[in-house]
């Protein structure tokens, strides 16, 4: 053979011919037959039309189209599926009761909360409920006021008596001062012993 005739083995050759070495046809020949597999069963799982859907469960389209309405689920594309026909099928087009009184018992939470909701807005407007905030602010503010109030008086009470006694007095009002904000603090009544 001369130069020109004889040619070099091409790419897509020698992977052929490692391919049939190693063994991989064989290997890529099963998956696709497992997937070939795997897609008719898909496939005998679904039906195409509404009317291969009414005859499988050997009821009428119209009854077919009301149970889609209900919420049975199709196929993205759009078919039906057969164990959801034969559930409807055996359960007379209604979903199961058990999901139906959990359904029905979170729509009755949603709506008692909803009108719970819309009560607090009306008293909101009205002026019967304030937010939060604004309450905090003012009764942080209310306890800052009474308790620089109740600790300058333990610094003016000891001033007005002799020099002997006020280290005595200061601790006295300072333990009065203390009672009267614990019981402040705790929302306690300040009895009339207390001041």
């Amino acid at each position: 053979m001369s130069r020109k005739t004889q040619k070099k083995p091409g790419r897509k050759a020698e992977k052929d011919k490692s391919r049939k070495d190693s063994g991989t046809t064989a290997v890529t020949g099963e998956r696709r037959g497992k997937a070939k597999a795997k897609a008719a069963y898909a496939a005998d799982q679904v039906l195409k039309t509404q009317k291969e859907a009414a005859k499988y469960a050997g009821k009428t389209e119209r009854t077919i189209r009301n149970w889609v309405r209900a919420g049975m689920p199709k196929t993205e594309d759009g078919r039906y599926i057969k164990a959801m026909l034969d559930f409807y099928k055996n359960n007379e087009g209604n979903q199961p009761t058990e999901a139906k009184k959990k359904g029905q018992a979170a729509d009755a939470e949603y709506k008692d909360t909803r009108a719970k909701l819309m009560q607090m807005e009306l008293e909101l407007k009205q002026g019967k409920l304030g937010y939060i905030d604004d309450f905090m602010e003012g009764e942080v503010k209310r306890h800052v006021a009474v308790n620089r109030s109740l600790r300058l008086l333990e610094r003016t009470i000891p001033a007005r008596f002799p020099e002997k006694f006020r280290r005595k007095a200061r601790a006295i009002v300072r333990e009065e001062v203390n009672k009267i904000l614990d019981a402040f603090a705790e929302g306690r009544p300040i009895m009339k012993a207390e001041i």
